[in-house]
């Protein structure tokens, strides 16, 4: 008998203080967003200049492990999958990866619209908005 694919969530040793180390398998993301500043604006947050914001909303009503996550958001990112999320309905976080190398995260990210696929991106830092 065949299995079905094995979800995993893999962090580094010591994770960043914004991540959800309880995993976020089986949770629904709501809404993605994203934000370009513009050129010439001046806000300035933790010593940075923020240059966009990719908001995912999420509910964890179902998610198995951690529910009190309520929005991620992910700052002076890049995305590195050749699509977008906002051309896909209905999406399920199944298990993510998170790597960090020199000064930047990479995530990536098993998710579920009705096939399997995998979102990656790469950011200078997130904030985790909690219930």
């Amino acid at each position: 008998m065949k299995k079905g694919k094995v979800y995993f969530s893999k962090a580094p040793e010591s994770p960043p203080e914004w991540y959800w180390n309880l995993g976020l398998h089986d949770t629904r993301v709501l809404c993605v967003k994203s934000f370009e500043y513009p050129y010439e604006h001046n806000y300035k947050a933790k010593n940075n200049w923020i240059r966009n914001v990719l908001t995912f909303e999420i509910d964890t009503q179902h998610s198995l492990f951690d529910k009190t996550v309520k929005e991620i958001r992910f700052i002076n990112y890049k995305i590195l999958s050749n699509f977008s999320l906002k051309d896909k309905d209905n999406i399920w976080w199944l298990a993510d990866r998170l790597e960090e190398k020199n000064g930047f995260y990479n995530l990536e990210i098993d998710m579920n619209d009705g096939e399997d696929f995998t979102f990656k991106i790469k950011f200078e830092r997130a904030e985790t908005i909690r219930k």
